[in-house]
């Protein structure tokens, strides 16, 4: 469940921070500053979602409680990862 912009999550106020992707940057520049951002703020991240440079230990960190849980189910539904 994903709560509304606004609206309360498990760790406090859920606030969706769109990332548009001008056409004319590089991808994997311009995620690399954001996930860069994401690190000092300590935001969390969608786990379905781009985490290109962020590693299992900055994704545990921002989903204490279900990251164990999300790698179970992605190696279920895709064993060759």
């Amino acid at each position: 469940m994903v709560p509304r912009p606004g609206g309360r999550a498990r760790y406090g106020l859920a606030v969706p921070v769109p990332v548009p992707v001008p056409e004319s940057l590089d991808v994997g520049d311009y995620f690399a500053d954001v996930e860069e951002w994401v690190r000092r703020t300590d935001a969390r991240v969608h786990l379905g979602k781009w985490c290109e440079d962020l590693d299992a230990d900055d994704l545990r960190r921002m989903h204490p409680d279900c990251f164990d849980r999300f790698q179970a189910g992605r190696r279920q539904l895709d064993p060759e990862g």
